[in-house]
């Protein structure tokens, strides 16, 4: 699989930056640049990249909360299993 990468410096770490100003613009843009030397790749309207990383951190809280239901589910299993292998008939 091909890896991404800065045409300027060669750097393969990204992030978003919010443009400060955009002349002759009133629209908030968000800049996807070179984490390393700040070259942009790529324009993202602000609103919607807002939109779409708050989701994202929703998202990530929700597979949070799974991960630790399922290791609880797991748990009960194994205790209920326990009580199980304790009865007599």
């Amino acid at each position: 699989m091909a890896v991404t990468s800065c045409a300027h410096c060669r750097g393969h770490a990204f992030e978003v930056q919010e443009a400060k100003k955009l002349a002759g613009s009133h629209q908030q843009l968000l800049f996807v640049q070179c984490a390393g030397c700040g070259t942009p790749v790529g324009v993202i309207d602000a609103t919607t990249g807002t939109r779409r990383m708050e989701q994202d951190a929703r998202m990530r809280k929700l597979e949070q909360q799974i991960e630790a239901m399922s290791r609880e589910i797991h748990h009960i299993g194994r205790i209920v299993s326990g009580l199980v292998n304790q009865t007599t008939y």
